[in-house]
């Protein structure tokens, strides 16, 4: 409760900061509105039902996005531990990909794949997938040698000790490699849809942002950026902090 007290304060701080600047008339309200007309704008839209509709379908992908990477990236760590080799190529290829932004990547996506969904979740999974790998590689390297003993004592290999043995071991490292690919998911949606455009009949949330930037709806582009600002709230603090409660907290492995 306290530290909810304490995020609330300085969201209200922030909030009477940016009525305070709109009030001393420093800026035009086409590019710098009122909390009301931010509040306004979000309202309307919502109750006009394209903002709920572009918030659900863009869920969907970054959701899709993820959970595609979490299981390749499961694969990729199988198959990683089961040879040198194969560590020693798939730590080169990290190093190749994942500084590689995936905006950089959509003229040939766009050319290969088209705009459609399958050209999002693309880049949604390059985007997430190599920094959880890196998340995981780095967990999975600090696992005991005496828990790997026993494994190897009771002739547990494969999938079954990645699932059983590695992952419950490293679960704080693999937490954290979701949570990041979660907010580079969102990253990565938002910049595919304000380049090229929509995906389907009413895309997504960076459609929604891309609209009300050609449009001059400054009001509508704030409220855009405040519901994934909320979103980014509700899943990290909430959601995710929920399940560290109840896994790492609980079992002992973080404070």
């Amino acid at each position: 409760m306290k530290q909810l007290r304490i995020k609330a304060i300085l969201i209200l701080a922030c909030c009477l900061i940016w009525q305070g600047v709109y009030w001393t008339g420093m800026y035009s309200p086409l590019i710098f509105p009122s909390l009301g007309t931010i509040v306004h704008a979000l309202g309307r839209d919502f109750v006009e039902g394209a903002l709920i509709e572009q918030f659900i379908y863009s869920m969907r992908l970054v959701i899709e996005g993820l959970l595609l990477s979490i299981v390749l990236g499961l694969g990729i760590a199988l198959i990683a531990r089961s040879s040198s080799v194969f560590r020693s190529g798939i730590d080169l290829l990290i190093s190749l990909a994942h500084p590689l932004p995936g905006v950089a990547l959509l003229p040939l996506v766009i050319l290969w794949a088209g705009i459609g969904e399958g050209a999002v979740l693309f880049i949604i999974v390059h985007s997430v997938l190599w920094p959880f790998l890196v998340s995981l590689f780095g967990a999975l390297d600090r696992l005991p040698q005496t828990q790997q003993e026993v494994a190897d004592n009771y002739e547990i290999f494969g999938w079954r000790r990645l699932i059983w043995v590695d992952l419950p071991g490293s679960f704080p490292g693999f937490l954290s490699g979701v949570k990041i690919g979660w907010s580079r998911a969102w990253r990565a949606l938002i910049s595919a849809e304000m380049i090229f455009g929509a995906t389907s009949g009413s895309g997504g949330i960076g459609w929604y942002l891309f609209q009300k930037r050609v449009f001059m709806d400054t009001a509508g582009l704030f409220a855009g950026l405040v519901v994934i600002m909320v979103i980014g709230i509700l899943i990290e603090g909430i959601f995710f902090r929920w399940i560290e409660k109840r896994t790492v907290i609980r079992w002992g492995m973080e404070r």
